[in-house]
This record gives structure tokens, sequence and C-alpha cells, in this order.
């Protein structure tokens, strides 16, 4: 076990959550603060992260609770995302609501024929307009979608992406993803139980007045497909078995297993600035596809030692937010009965994980301080043995700066019972830094001061 010379502040779980709930969904504003949705006794809260301060916002209740047409959160989960004002934008069950100058406003959603919601998804254009994909159509088919003009306070239809299909094509069990291009406003829509029994596509460059792209991804079909576009409007989707795909002119290209999922636990898709794509699934199973090719299956680790649920990412600028929830109580199919721990974290494109950690309780007594560009280096003690420990382990370090962005650092072995890390700051404010040992021994975290010279 690695024990702290220096008298850094330990943290524990309860330390470094960040909320009590389930089904947690994250999105990235413009101004690159973090926005988490979650839910927790039939209401649905909302917090955002500053990284600049380290700072949460305090927990608000978004006026979102189950309607008469909703059905259960694991199958109208909350999602989020947020316009080019900054102002979130969240559903959950049957219900929508948007943040505006601070004060939570409630949306109706279309629903003429007063069926239940499940199976939703969220997506936003350059232009602000929200889309709202669900099981059930407005004009024959089985998947609809609702817009949501800026402005307004209503949604309208688009038509459905498999209108004309008859009962002998396609089934009502289609769990339907949406995306739409940053590069030119197009609308991309994956779902199962496609013609024939097969994971299939639609395109449209109208707003989803016309589909003009209809093609195949996969013969199969496991529950549930998601997709993403980059900002070049390069396509990629997953179906629920963790097989990653690609979009190439009008063919799909099947990248390979990725994660190796069980049923439901919808393996979801997001993207950074640099176009980097992540991937990540229930049980805390997460990869990147860096360098044009996916990397190595990685897992989340427990901070509770409970079963990690259902994780989400958000792309920022060169890296991914990524949220998890952890609770013995956790299922990828039944209704989650207990509020988990949620937490954030980040990935980097090469798949490095990082946890953020609560920088108000871990800050408020730092333990070194220094002038920047001045050296930091800390001494930890490990009473384990080791045949080689210069091979048998690694200390891997994360700083966290004062402007939020997380450094993956590499310690080394200074002999005896002895490993080291050092650092220079570049900037001034709190660090805190977080050290583990690669074969799971606990680790610890701490913090130092840095001023100007």
């Amino acid at each position: 076990m690695f024990g702290i010379f220096l008298g850094a502040t330990q943290l524990t779980a309860q330390d470094t959550a960040i909320a009590q709930g389930n089904y947690p969904d994250i999105a990235v504003g413009p101004d690159g603060k973090v926005h988490l949705v979650y839910g927790r006794e039939e209401k649905l809260y909302y917090r955002f992260y500053d990284p600049t301060s380290g700072q949460w916002s305090p927990e608000e209740f978004t006026s979102v609770i189950p309607g008469p047409n909703s059905y259960t959160l694991n199958r109208a989960d909350p999602d989020i995302l947020v316009d080019s004002k900054g102002q979130p934008h969240v559903h959950a069950w049957d219900g929508y609501a948007v943040r505006e100058n601070g004060k939570w406003k409630n949306v109706p959603l279309l629903n003429p024929d007063n069926t239940r919601f499940r199976d939703t998804e969220l997506a936003i254009d350059a232009k602000d307009i929200v889309y709202l994909t669900k099981r059930g159509g407005f004009s024959g088919g089985h998947l609809g979608i609702q817009k949501l003009i800026v402005e307004s306070d209503r949604f309208v239809a688009v038509t459905d992406p498999d209108q004309g299909l008859t009962s002998e094509d396609i089934s009502n069990h289609i769990y339907p993803d949406i995306a739409v291009s940053p590069a030119d406003d197009s609308i991309h829509v994956i779902q199962r139980h496609g013609p024939g029994g097969t994971t299939a596509y639609r395109r449209s460059l109208d707003g989803g007045k016309t589909w003009d792209l209809r093609n195949t991804v996969s013969e199969r079909e496991p529950e549930a497909p998601h997709i993403v576009v980059d900002s070049k409007g390069r396509v990629y989707a997953t179906h629920g078995g963790g097989e990653c795909f690609r979009l190439e002119g009008e063919s799909w290209i099947n990248e390979g297993q990725v994660l190796q999922c069980a049923k439901r636990d919808q393996p979801e898709l997001s993207v950074d600035g640099n176009d980097v794509v992540y991937v990540a699934s229930f049980g805390g199973r997460y990869s990147t596809r860096w360098n044009q090719r996916w990397q190595v299956e990685r897992s989340i680790k427990s901070v509770t030692g409970k079963r990690i649920g259902f994780v989400e990412t958000a792309g920022a600028e060169d890296f991914a937010w990524v949220v998890w929830e952890e609770e013995d109580g956790v299922s990828n199919d039944e209704l989650a009965t207990n509020p988990a721990s949620i937490f954030l974290g980040q990935i980097d494109p090469q798949g490095r994980f990082s946890q953020v950690t609560n920088r108000e309780r871990i800050t408020s007594n730092p333990t070194q301080s220094l002038k920047r560009f001045g050296r930091f280096e800390t001494s930890l003690e490990n009473w384990k043995s080791y045949r080689d420990p210069f091979r048998d382990v690694r200390l891997e370090v994360s700083v966290q700066s004062p402007t939020g962005r997380i450094l993956n650092l590499d310690g080394f072995y200074s002999g005896g019972k002895t490993w080291k890390f050092r650092f220079r700051p570049d900037v001034s404010g709190t660090y805190t830094w977080e050290a583990t040992c690669s074969d799971g021994s606990p680790g610890k975290s701490g913090a130092f001061e840095v001023s100007e010279e």
C-alpha cells in the first residue's frame, strides 16, 4: 500500500462523488462548462461544473417528473444537450425543459396518440434546433422525430424516417438514436429492426422533410445502436454488441469488435474537437478511435468498490468528459431501485483515464506551495514486495491544473520502498493530484498551491 510522506489529504468515495442518482448524462457547453443531469426519486436534477474554478453549482430540480404517458426511467432515461447560448435542454420520461435565465421552463412534447414515451434520444443542430426521436411515428412509421424550433414553445413533427415500410419489413422495437452533423446540419438516424431484421440507417438533408439515404449498417441488431458525426461530417455508429462502423460514401465499413458488450450495455459515442471518437458502455468499458484506429478496450476503476452502471461521455476540445454511476443495484435491464453515487472523469485520445476530484474539499488545505515553474516532487512509500519494481508496477499520476485540464504523468521507482513523481507547474493557482498503482494498490491524493514568480 502507498503512503504519502507529505501528509496530503486522502479522498474517500463520498468526497469525490458529484451527485446521488441514476442514469446520468452530460454535455459540454460552448464555454467549456460540463452540464450534468440525472434522475432520483422520480425527479430530474441538474448541476454544472466549471473546470476553471473546479466548482460545482448547487443541485437544481429541473421541473421534469413522470407524466401520464411516461415509461420507467430506464426506458426514457435522462438526456441533456446545450445550445449555443449555453442553455441546457433536458428530457426524461415524457417531459422536456430548458433553462432560460436561470429558470426552468417546461415545453410540451408531441404525443397525438397518447402512447407511452420510450427509447428517446436528443440532438441539436448549429441553429439550435433540437430534435427528439422516440419509438412510435407520427406519419405511419415506427420511428418518430419531433423538433423544437428556436424561440418556439412547441415541438413539430418531421416525416417518419421509416414511413412506408410494412409490419413485415420492420417491428416497433427499434431503439433509435439521432445525431446532427456539425458540417451541414444533416440528420442521421440509426435503429434496430430495420428491413429484414437489421441495424438500419437513415439520412435527411432538409431538416427531416425527406430521407435521401437508407441502408443497412449491420446484419446484426443487438440492443441498442448509437450514432455520432464529427466536425467534418464523418459518421460513426455502433450496435449494442460493441461492434463499431463508419460510413464511406453510401456503405458502412465494419471497424471491428471494439467493446465486449452484453445485451443492453448501451455502447454510446461522442467526439471531441479534434474528431477523436469515444465509446463507453455499461460496466465502465470504454475505448477511443485515435489516429484512425480503435485502441484496446479499457475499464474505469470503481471508486466505491461497487458495480459500475451506465457510462456517458461528452467530447471537449481535445479530450472527453466521462460520467458514470456506482451502486450494487445498477442494472442494464431492470429499473434501478437505489440512488447510485455519480462520478466525473476525463479520457484522453489515447484512452488514459483520470477521475476529477472534488476540488472544494481537496483544496481546503493544500499541502505545499511553490513558485510557478518550480519543481513539485512527492515521495510515496509502498510496502508491497516486487520481484522487479521497475517492471512489475507503475506509479500512474493525474494532475489537475487550476484551469481544469488533467495531465497524466508517470512516477518512477526511487529505491527501497519509495516511488516518486515530479512536475513543473506553468500557471498559478491550486493543483490537485492523484497517484495510483497499476497493480490495484490503493492510491492517495493531494494538492499544492502555485504562486507567481
